[in-house]
């Protein structure tokens, strides 16, 4: 299970996924995307699915009060923005020992590090998110060293005291 948290938008992309997905069932991948949130696109998403024939695949769940369960669930995550700030999504996906394909937009390649928790790619670049799926689909080794080294890092990069250390290092350079 290939899933993605966010807000059924434009700067979202979730038509990248659906283009993914159908071609990872082109080639034969037995797998299916979960994709909560809401949103103006949802029916022009739903009428894509139908077209790509991934009706029973690629799942809109809507809104729900349930996300950490249903990352829980996901064997891959993913964020395929168009721009972001820093997401918070990403450090949700980490904590719950998930391995990460995120776009090369705002700070997700400060949050994954490509090889290592997960994979960065280019914005928009459907042949290399399914490349990327397709690598963690076919090992599942892969899919708990990253997600184990994602939760790593979130332990030791983005606590709390981290960030106070790091927020007082820079007054502390500022100020000199």
């Amino acid at each position: 299970v290939i899933g993605m948290v966010g807000r059924y938008t434009f700067e979202k992309d979730h038509e990248s996924m659906i283009e993914s997905m159908a071609q990872l069932q082109n080639q034969g991948h037995d797998v299916y995307f979960l994709a909560m949130g809401y949103g103006n696109k949802h029916e022009k998403l739903q009428t894509m699915i139908h077209e790509y024939q991934l009706d029973d695949r690629f799942i809109l769940t809507g809104q729900r009060t349930d996300a950490p369960d249903l990352i829980h669930a996901m064997d891959i995550c993913v964020l395929a923005s168009h721009s972001e700030g820093c997401p918070n999504v990403i450090l949700e996906y980490m904590a719950c020992h998930k391995p990460v394909v995120a776009s090369d937009v705002g700070g997700c390649a400060e949050l994954v590090v490509d090889g290592e928790t997960g994979f960065i790619v280019p914005d928009a670049a459907v042949e290399q998110f399914t490349d990327c799926f397709r690598k963690l689909l076919q090992d599942a080794s892969l899919r708990t060293t990253l997600g184990r080294a994602g939760k790593a890092r979130l332990d030791n990069e983005f606590t709390t005291a981290k960030l106070v250390e790091k927020t007082e290092a820079l007054f502390t350079e500022l100020l000199a």
